[in-house]
């Protein structure tokens, strides 16, 4: 056997590392390594004839100095200086636990994943990090949070799935199918947000009430359960107690309307839901002329705490629990009171007063009625009648109005109209011009009669009201045995903004209906066409 010999070049690092074949023997390791020396190597086999599991590919680093890998040694690719972590215990390796090629990977948890080394010398759990959670083997970002809800349209509701990876498919809301919020709306809900007249929740003075709603929906009165709405759709309640605002829960969208007193009789007035309600307000009314029963504005609260600063339009006193004077006000004087839960303020106009345009703002929304047991419209025609309205807050009052007098009761007769300023300088302007325009302040008002439809526009917001005469107005007939038809009643004119297409009316006996509509515009009353009467004007 022919002798070889080597020079080994000795370099800093790796850079000049040999060829293994050059230095390696029968068993894979360095035989007799001396700088610069030779090596004698009697055993080793030409480089064509190792066997190639034998045949190293590269040397790797240690220190400074090149050696052999060992056959798990992970590091041939390292930087001499790096220190790279591996399972190797000098030439011996671990057993391995699991195949990298076939290991099928699984979450350990929520957020942890479990995979095999690549070596094959372990299995490791590794966390999916920050706003990540493992699904199926694999890391996913959350992109929402676990039960969270969303609109997935104007009608639908999507849930995030219980891990926060995505929202699972959407779901159509029941009735009223609405979503808002992030959450399908019930019933109430809805009726809630648009701040109508219909409500599950109401907060009325004394007298009597009448529930209107779906048969069937319950009925809770200052916490005492009553019967269900019968299938009439309608239900009345005496609330007579003037000690303190009344509580009215159900379980569907009603409307409420509140009666001057438990007759069947007199004026009624449509009973707006807290939802509804406003923290400013301006009273509209009527002179006071019967001083034995005298006028009233009403508030009542549904908050707790509520401060409520009253401005005086004519010589008042304020009452609680129905004739206790907790204080006497003069023209133009302020007040603040605090009005606790369920409880029922009265300012009640003394003397021949006249409480419009009396200015009543507050902490917390409220609500503010204004009351005249026995009024005369015009003033002093006779027989008196009972006035009842609810007094919109300023947010509820626009710029424009209509005034459409009713259809003539017995001969051609002139209804009442009155507005009032909201805002400091205000022009009115009526057309047809029966009166030429004319200016007001905040709380000022001006009346005028009419036969025919006025349109009310103004350059700040007013309250419109409407007041019927009383029986004995000059032209009526001999009707009801000399006395004429009808009575006197005041109704707030919503502004022309809050014009509707459609509407809820309760027919009781024989009820004539007037609406004011568009010209050309179709009608339809439970499906169809009514028998209608044009007044001049459309």
């Amino acid at each position: 056997m022919g002798r070889l010999t080597l020079v080994v070049f000795a370099a800093l690092g790796c850079a000049a590392c040999a060829s293994p074949s050059d230095s390696v023997g029968r068993q894979g390791v360095p035989t007799d390594v001396a700088g610069g020396d030779t090596l004698s190597a009697p055993d080793v086999l030409p480089s064509e004839d190792l066997a190639p599991e034998d045949v190293a590919t590269d040397t790797v680093c240690s220190g400074d100095s090149c050696v052999l890998p060992s056959p798990c040694d992970s590091k041939a690719d390292a930087a001499c200086d790096e220190e790279v972590a591996s399972p190797c215990d000098g030439d011996s390796c671990p057993e391995a636990v699991c195949d990298p090629t076939s290991f099928e990977v699984s979450c350990a948890d929520d957020g942890h994943v479990r995979q095999c080394r690549a070596d094959g010398s372990a299995i490791d759990v590794l966390s999916c990090g920050i706003d990540a959670v493992c699904l199926d083997g694999a890391c996913l970002a959350q992109v929402c949070v676990p039960g969270e809800t969303i609109c997935a349209s104007p009608s639908a509701v999507q849930v995030c799935d219980e891990l926060g990876t995505a929202f699972l498919p959407p779901t159509e809301c029941g009735d009223p199918g609405r979503c808002q919020a992030a959450h399908c709306l019930t019933p109430c809900d809805a009726a809630a947000l648009e701040r109508g007249p219909y409500g599950c929740l109401f907060v009325v003075p004394s007298g009597a009430i009448e529930v209107e709603g779906p048969p069937g929906a319950t009925v809770v009165l200052d916490g005492v359960p009553r019967d269900p709405i019968p299938a009439g759709g309608a239900v009345v309640l005496a609330v007579t107690d003037p000690s303190g605002a009344h509580v009215l829960n159900t379980s569907a969208p009603v409307q409420v309307v509140l009666r001057g007193g438990a007759e069947a009789f007199g004026d009624r007035a449509r009973v707006l839901p807290p939802s509804a309600w406003g923290t400013d307000h301006v009273a509209i009314g009527w002179p006071n002329r019967a001083l034995d029963e005298p006028a009233l504005v009403r508030i009542v609260s549904s908050v707790p705490g509520t401060y409520v600063t009253l401005v005086a339009t004519a010589a008042m006193e304020l009452v609680s629990g129905g004739d206790a004077v907790l204080a006497a006000l003069d023209r133009g004087q302020a007040l603040t009171v605090a009005m606790p839960l369920s409880a029922e303020l009265d300012l009640r106009v003394v003397g021949s007063g006249d409480a419009t345009g009396t200015r009543v703002t507050a902490s917390s929304p409220v609500g503010v009625f204004f009351e005249h047991p026995c009024a005369t419209v015009p003033a002093g025609v006779g027989p008196c009648d009972g006035l009842l309205e609810q007094v919109p807050s300023l947010d509820r009052l626009g710029p424009a109005g209509l005034a459409v007098p009713l259809a003539p009761r017995a001969a051609p007769q002139p209804d009442v109209f009155r507005v009032v300023a909201a805002d400091d300088h205000v022009t009115v302007t009526l057309t047809p011009p029966i009166l030429l325009p004319f200016a007001l302040e905040r709380g000022s008002h001006a009346s005028w009669v009419a036969t025919e439809p006025v349109t009310v526009v103004a350059t700040g917001r007013v309250a419109l009201t409407h007041l019927t005469p009383g029986a004995t107005y000059v032209g009526h007939g001999p009707e009801c045995a000399g006395h004429g038809v009808g009575g006197a009643a005041l109704t707030w004119l919503p502004p022309l903004v809050d014009h509707a297409p459609h509407a809820t009316i309760r027919i009781e006996d024989s009820t004539t209906v007037e609406l004011a509509i568009a010209t050309g515009a179709s009608v339809t009353i439970d499906g169809e066409a009514p028998e209608t009467s044009a007044a001049p004007g459309g």
